[in-house]
């Protein structure tokens, strides 16, 4: 059968003014099986369509997009302004090209009129590739597209260089800070950066400036805190990037508590450059406190010495060499603040960080006589050794100098005790710290000497023992020594003497000796009793 429409309305030609009119329906109303080149009228979009081979495209001209404002930031939500003509409602903005590895991703549309479209640019769900070109689409609901391309590249975060987590540790006292820390970004596309604190708080009288230093005094703590806080670098464009740190304020170890304890008397005088003598707390390696006298006044080569044992000797404890307890014992006597007593502190075992040994002659009222300083030589001047440590090296008997250096001699001299005169000893003073021409003397540990004596060979030969002595001791002379901890023999196993602190101990006439605490069985025979002098020594370590 023939259809009429083969004859009729082929090549309509249409005249007049009014126009013609077609069917009009909503989009929900398009036929379900259109063919292609169907005309109707939408009455959802305002605009005729008509159905093509890809779908249904409005009688409309496409939109045109001009300019783009703000910024589209790789990690940082934003909001993006696109200007442009022909917008309708219900426009979509799309990012495409390399900025989104060229896959389009649709926006989050605002609709401001005609010319004018916001969107939000969506960073957290949308992976934006940074220093990357992008184009801009605009959509109108007829399908038709306008495009920016290009409109703009990437702006990419700031980059840390300061790590996250720790940035340090500080204590809580003896000035401010300027700065403690700084935390440093940079920006990719080269513009400034300035911080600024988003979360969580720095330590207490501590403030972030916006250079990125950190400053200020921090609060005086009763225990290690620690603070944590973000802190967000933002670049002249607008980028971010935030990163979380934290702050460790430690009580400051000026010494004046065990939470405060110092690691030495040295290590408190450089913190807090006090010059106040007096007890003060310190800590070994282990977090062990105890107490020590300090002394911190510049009199003594600046100050900064630890005290490690003082022997008196008039008290009536003999501290010779075999009192092995008190020599190469870990336990400490008497107490910290009278320092001149008979005293040994926990700092002979537990303090290992030294260089240097002062020892301070003094009378039995305490009062100063004499001083003198050395240094240790490697490896004893280490953290690796305590003064015990150094006390339990083996009796060597050619001596174990551990001690070298240049005496120093600040004060004091050698009056109040004559040096022997039957024999020629004028290397020898009486204060053992104050050795006349010895100056360059090391000092030297458990030094056992068995000699035959270059004046006395008659007399076979001589034990001298001492835990502290110089190498400048009484060579050629086997009565003749000098130093702390000592003992003697002469001949072996006759006439013993124990001594805890020696001037010189000379062949005769008289045998000095420092305190009752001392035993001479040398009477008769070659020497009488002696003589006591009232001396003490004090030794320090810094």
């Amino acid at each position: 059968m023939a259809d009429t429409r083969d004859f009729t309305n082929k090549n309509v030609k249409f005249t007049g003014v009014e126009g013609i009119e077609v069917p009009v329906g909503t989009t929900a109303e398009r036929p379900g099986s259109p063919t292609q080149g169907t005309l109707r009228y939408n009455s959802d979009l305002g605009l005729a369509e008509f159905y093509t081979a890809t779908g249904w495209a409005g009688v409309d001209a496409p939109p045109v997009v001009s300019s783009i404002s703000g910024t589209i930031f790789e990690d940082t939500d934003s909001v993006i302004t696109i200007t442009g003509s022909g917008f309708k409602p219900g426009a979509i903005i799309a990012v495409t090209g390399p900025g989104v590895s060229n896959t389009p991703r649709n926006l989050s549309t605002t609709y401001v009129g005609s010319s004018s479209l916001t969107a939000q640019t969506n960073a957290s769900a949308v992976n934006y590739v940074g220093g990357a070109q992008f184009s801009i689409q605009v959509t109108n609901p007829s399908g038709l597209v306008g495009q920016l391309d290009p409109a703009g590249t990437i702006n990419q975060a700031p980059i840390w260089s300061t790590g996250a987590g720790s940035l340090g540790t500080i204590d809580d006292t003896y000035g401010s800070y300027s700065p403690a820390f700084t935390v440093v970004a940079t920006d990719p596309e080269a513009t400034n950066i300035t911080y600024s604190l988003v979360s969580g708080s720095l330590p207490a009288g501590m403030s972030l400036a916006s250079n990125g230093q950190i400053s200020g005094n921090p609060t005086n703590v009763g225990s290690p805190t620690t603070s944590t806080f973000t802190i967000r670098a933002t670049d002249d464009d607008g980028g971010t990037d935030d990163r979380q740190f934290s702050i460790t304020v430690i009580p400051a170890p000026d010494g004046s508590s065990a939470a405060n304890a110092g690691t030495s008397a040295n290590a408190i005088k450089t913190l807090t450059g006090t010059t106040s003598d007096g007890t003060y707390w310190l800590k070994d390696g282990s977090g062990n406190t105890y107490q020590v006298y300090c002394l911190m006044n510049n009199t003594y080569d600046n100050g900064g010495w630890t005290h490690i044992f003082s022997i008196r000797t008039n008290d009536g404890n003999n501290h010779w060499w075999g009192d092995t307890g008190w020599w190469q014992g870990a336990s400490a006597v008497g107490t910290p603040s009278a320092w001149y007593n008979n005293t040994k502190t926990e700092a002979f075992y537990r303090l290992n960080d030294f260089t240097q040994i002062l020892m301070m002659s003094y009378d039995g009222n305490g009062n100063y006589r004499a001083h003198a300083r050395w240094s240790f030589t490697s490896p004893y001047n280490t953290t690796s050794y305590t003064f015990r440590d150094i006390m339990l090296l083996p009796d060597n008997s050619t001596g174990q100098n551990v001690i070298t250096g240049t005496r120093q001699v600040r004060s004091g001299s050698t009056t109040g005790a004559t040096i022997n005169t039957a024999r020629p000893q004028s290397s020898w003073g009486c204060e053992f710290v104050d050795t006349g021409s010895g100056s360059g003397d090391s000092l030297v540990v458990n030094w056992y000497g068995q000699q035959t004596g270059a004046k006395f060979s008659s007399d076979n030969d001589t034990i001298n023992r001492l835990r502290i002595t110089t190498s400048n001791r009484g060579s050629g002379y086997p009565h003749t020594f000098q130093g702390i901890g000592g003992y003697h023999e002469r001949p072996p196993g006759s006439y013993p003497a124990q001594f805890e602190y020696e001037p010189v101990h000379a062949y005769c006439d008289p045998p000095y000796h420092f305190g009752s605490d001392s035993y001479n069985a040398q009477q008769g025979g070659y020497c009488s009793q002696g003589t006591q002098l009232d001396r003490s020594i004090a030794i320090f370590l810094k």
